[in-house]
């Protein structure tokens, strides 16, 4: 071996190659869909945080009348509010989405 740097700068090289490994997954209508493993990973913890959440509210739902009567009562108002034909602003849209989620979450 005339360079032993250069071997092991190659050596190295192929230690700290990383593949990607992808999922494909083909949908309801035949679309196929590629994501990587990392964002299938992202993906999964996403949800099963925000499955928590949806249980420790649940929960306080059921438990307790009061909250399960104002928390009725906003989503009727969001459905009346999604149902409505008149074109918003994004910025009205955007204020309407905070205040319902302000109200859902206190």
């Amino acid at each position: 071996m005339k360079d032993p740097l250069l071997f092991q700068s190659i050596t190295k090289a192929f230690e700290n190659f990383r593949v990607d490994y992808l999922f494909t997954q083909r949908d309801i209508n035949g679309n196929i869909l590629t994501y990587s493993a990392a964002q299938r990973d992202d993906i999964n913890s996403q949800v099963d945080r925000w499955s928590q959440a949806w249980n420790d509210a649940y929960k306080k739902i059921k438990s307790n009348p009061t909250i399960a009567s104002k928390t009725e009562e906003t989503l009727t108002s969001l459905i009346k509010l999604l149902n409505e034909t008149k074109a918003k602003t994004s910025a009205k849209v955007t204020e309407d989405a905070r205040n319902f989620s302000k109200k859902l979450f206190d």
